[in-house]
């Protein structure tokens, strides 16, 4: 790894993408200065529960291939450099079949549908919506790839019973949490002021008040779910905090899944990871594994140690693909 510290290195991290965050928080104005470039084309597919989601996608029609699904994290979108790099890379240099979508309530989305987002629930047939649509457009098995609650999302997405059908290859999950109301309180519970705590407190505090203030709505996210999201799905709000939560359904993950996490995420603490991985081992279930390193900050590892992130994410594709690299 490179040299630094988690906080230095998250902020590194999403320093490109400050401006396009700062306007995916308005649904006008999200993804629009910013997207993936050829040949990837912006696309509205369909979650499972038919909920139009945005995309950006980029295919080749000239042999069968794998398809791959990224997905963003909190303040994300397809167009945010974060995210649409592994998905560049994933298509240019793997000769993957590419989806890299807004979850709903999140940048392109948010502007053609209001349905709310859940914290992860209904985001993982999101992605499972994605996985179907490279499916039905000529590749062979798909996997997915997710970043914070992006890898909350693909995690949970393994959980679904469509799973073995839609995500064969599996999923990556790098620094996704374990639970919701866990990280929720990180825009609520305000830390010392000079703590390392809270930059990210005044991102999420602030930012995500800003976000509940363009969808009508303004209020904490707990209290957006309860009151907007419970109510629009038809639900409890603690039944979406339960269905958001990774760990009453590790038992169930029926594809190979992969969770990185780093000793030094200042965002999602490590203890979530040791939290996925002792379930896992409860359980019996041996398709989960985690990778915890010292470094690699909140989802950070391409900038800490690049070559050795794109190397794991590759093998582990590749392996539950059923293909092999050239050298």
């Amino acid at each position: 790894p490179r040299w630094g510290n988690g906080a230095l290195d998250f902020q590194l991290a999403y320093a490109p993408d400050l401006v396009p965050s700062l306007l995916d928080l308005h649904p006008k104005l999200a993804n629009r200065f910013f997207a993936c470039p050829p040949p990837f084309s912006r696309m509205t597919i369909e979650s499972l529960d038919g909920t139009p989601i945005a995309a950006e996608i980029a295919v080749r029609d000239d042999r069968p291939r794998p398809g791959l699904v990224v997905v963003h994290g909190t303040f994300g979108s397809s167009g945010q450099r974060i995210y649409s790099d592994p998905a560049i890379r994933a298509f240019a240099e793997w000769g993957f079949n590419v989806a890299v979508i807004d979850l709903r309530g999140w940048g392109r989305s948010a502007a053609i549908s209001d349905s709310p987002t859940t914290g992860g629930w209904l985001e993982a047939e999101d992605v499972l919506g994605a996985a179907k649509w490279l499916l039905d457009h000529g590749s062979t098995t798909v996997g997915a790839m997710g970043f914070s609650l992006g890898g909350a999302a693909v995690l949970l997405a393994a959980a679904h019973e469509l799973a073995p059908r839609l995500l064969e290859s599996g999923v990556f999950s790098e620094s996704g949490f374990a639970d919701a109301r866990d990280v929720m309180r990180i825009a609520d519970e305000r830390p010392g002021l000079l703590t390392p705590e809270m930059p990210v407190y005044l991102i999420f505090h602030y930012g995500l008040g800003f976000k509940m203030r363009f969808a009508g709505a303004p209020c904490s996210l707990p209290e957006y779910l309860e009151t907007v999201a419970a109510p629009h799905y038809g639900v409890a709000a603690e039944a979406i905090f339960d269905r958001d939560t990774i760990l009453g359904h590790v038992a169930e993950i029926r594809v190979p899944a992969f969770h990185l996490h780093a000793e030094d995420d200042w965002v999602v603490h490590v203890e979530h990871a040791f939290a996925i991985r002792d379930e896992a081992e409860r359980v019996g279930n041996r398709l989960v594994g985690v990778c915890v390193e010292p470094r690699g900050g909140h989802c950070a590892f391409s900038l800490v140690a690049k070559s050795w992130h794109n190397r794991v994410a590759r093998e582990f594709f590749a392996a539950t693909s059923g293909i092999t690299f050239a050298a």
